[in-house]
């Protein structure tokens, strides 16, 4: 039903018989507020996608609550919605991605690279951005956010989107790092580097690593 191309017309058909408050008993109360519901409506006939997931994706977000500090937090209440429907660990992997990356999306212009490209580095990403789009289209905003991350997608080619990275953790050994949290710091932050298109090569990048090993022993966490 989510997958069709009458999925809005559905949803209402499901309000109406009372049979949505069954399926989804967890989003009663935003399911009687009529400019939500009209809204999530409005956003499915939006929707470009023949895949369920960005749908359901959109149907859930109330209760995504991005108050919660936690990702597992996060997601608990989303999860047990969909082994309830008995969904396959795929798509409950991908809803609860689109969940979370939907707001990484927000204003995606403004951030850095090495933000935006892991999320349209994913084979997910198509789903991310048509949720996305429906989702601004359906509250009368621009869809700038996807519209910039297609048009991104669309010029950049994958190999600059998710290059090899320059280094790893046997470079990080041979620099004296010891096994632990230090290597995935400083892995994380030479790769956010090479995904910002500040360095050249792999010369720099153990350059830089070189440098916040230095800087690690000098002023330990």
């Amino acid at each position: 039903m989510l997958a069709h191309p009458s999925r809005a017309a559905a949803l209402k058909l499901l309000q109406q018989s009372q049979l949505l408050s069954e399926i989804l008993p967890e989003l009663i109360a935003w399911f009687e507020d009529p400019l939500q519901f009209t809204e999530a409506c409005r956003a499915f006939e939006h929707l470009e996608s023949v895949r369920f997931e960005p749908a359901f994706a959109l149907l859930l977000r109330p209760l995504h609550n991005t108050a919660q500090s936690e990702s597992r937090q996060r997601l608990q209440a989303i999860h047990a919605i969909c082994r309830r429907l008995k969904m396959a660990n795929e798509e409950i992997d991908c809803i609860s991605w689109i969940l979370e990356s939907l707001p990484t999306l927000q204003n995606i212009a403004t951030r850095p690279l090495h933000v935006l490209k892991p999320l349209l580095a994913d084979a997910r990403a198509p789903l991310l951005l048509s949720a996305s789009s429906a989702a601004d289209t359906a509250a009368e905003r621009p869809a700038n956010d996807a519209s910039f991350a297609w048009h991104y997608l669309s010029r950049t080619p994958p190999d600059q989107i998710n290059p090899p990275p320059f280094i790893n953790g046997n470079d990080l050994r041979q620099l004296g790092v010891p096994m632990g949290p230090e290597i995935r710091r400083i892995l994380t932050a030479v790769r956010n580097a090479q995904l910002d298109e500040h360095l050249q090569g792999r010369d720099t990048a153990l350059e830089m690593a070189s440098q916040l090993v230095s800087s690690a022993r000098t002023n330990p966490r």
